[in-house]
């Protein structure tokens, strides 16, 4: 599904399938997201912290507030926009 994401879902299923799950309605579908956003969730928190711990900015959006000031929304740790 995600070339960059090492999640379960990701290794194992392509997008066409999980079209496919969807589409006839099998509840598996919804479960496989379900687990790769989660998997999504913890990886983009578990930089955040890490970034917090190293008191750098933490983009959560695209780039930062510099190249796109009406894209981004992030937090910047340790100083002032």
């Amino acid at each position: 599904m995600d070339e960059e994401c090492s999640c379960f879902v990701c290794k194992r299923y392509t997008r066409g399938y999980l079209h496919h799950l969807f589409k006839s309605g099998a509840s598996s579908g919804p479960q496989l997201l379900t687990y790769h956003n989660i998997a999504y969730m913890m990886r983009l928190t578990r930089g955040m912290r890490q970034a917090i711990i190293e008191d750098r900015c933490v983009h959560v959006g695209f780039a930062c507030c510099r190249e796109c000031p009406f894209l981004c929304t992030h937090i910047l740790v340790g100083a002032e926009r």
